[in-house]
């Protein structure tokens, strides 16, 4: 790693708007759809108005459709310095999509995005964290270099397998090493849980209890060599006030802390090249 920084924290932010309720909720109604417009009206300017008074880089995961219906508030989050992926096309139901339906939608992503910022996205995050049997290699096919889905770690980055196979027999049998790198995540250090009240999600913790459990994971994560702290936010449920004031304090307990620097997804996937390689010593089964 880069001089003596012993944990990188990321900051990502899922950005779905509409899309989520369109998608993974398949709704209509126009009480999830003002839930979505929400972030684009209120909660993502207040998320790029904290993170540029803190001087704090981030990585932003946009659906397609969002890109194609917002394309300026995509262009703001990259010329602020942040890095932004791709997030399905549409916030599908990943789970659900044939390989046909799967490969399309990844190629759409990223095309919206590349269209929208005239350069490479690099990144991609499922809609729902979820990844099929053969996501890695669609992944890899249109070239992504990292991917932030997936749980087999806590704060270590490793690289994605190809197509594992899980009989209803016997042992399983695990794929071939591919060179996309994984950011792992977890639903502990998602905002959506805690705070975004569904039909079958209560939400709306106090924001005290939140940070508290959010600082118990980073304080965790700074004991682990090439660590990285990677927070998924949503701007319409982090954004409103308490929890954008939560955030603010969080990252002030983190800036105090020694030998952590705040990083895009991107930006540490450029410092730990030889961290992953030995990740990918370390996990090959």
């Amino acid at each position: 790693m880069d001089g003596d920084v012993t944990l990188r924290a990321c900051l990502t932010f899922d950005v779905d708007g509409q899309f989520l309720w369109l998608g993974t909720f398949g709704t209509r109604g126009l009480q999830g759809l003002s839930r979505g417009e929400y972030e684009v009206r209120v909660g993502l300017d207040r998320v790029l108005g904290l993170l540029a008074e803190k001087k704090v880089v981030a990585t932003f995961f946009v659906p397609g459709q969002f890109a194609e219906t917002y394309p300026q508030a995509v262009k703001e989050i990259a010329q602020a310095g942040h890095d932004v992926g791709a997030h399905g096309y549409r916030h599908e139901r990943w789970a659900e999509l044939s390989p046909a339906a799967e490969d399309e939608a990844v190629r759409r992503s990223k095309a919206a995005l590349e269209d929208c910022l005239g350069h490479p996205v690099r990144g991609f995050r499922a809609p729902g964290f979820e990844l099929n049997p053969g996501s890695v290699r669609l992944l890899v096919g249109a070239g992504f270099a990292y991917d932030s889905s997936l749980m087999a770690d806590d704060f270590r980055p490793y690289r994605l397998r190809y197509e594992d196979r899980v009989p209803d027999l016997g042992p399983l049998v695990f794929g071939e090493l591919s060179p996309l790198a994984e950011f792992p995540v977890s639903w502990e250090l998602d905002d959506f849980p805690y705070f975004a009240h569904t039909a079958r999600n209560p939400g709306l913790r106090a924001t005290e209890e939140v940070l508290g459990l959010w600082l118990e994971e980073f304080r965790f994560a700074t004991s682990l060599p090439d660590a990285v702290y990677t927070l998924t936010l949503h701007p319409q449920v982090i954004g409103r006030g308490p929890r954008i004031r939560m955030l603010a304090e969080l990252i002030d307990r983190i800036t105090e802390t020694d030998q952590v620097v705040f990083s895009t997804l991107a930006g540490s996937l450029d410092s730990l090249t030889a961290a992953f390689e030995q990740a990918a010593s370390d996990h090959r089964l």
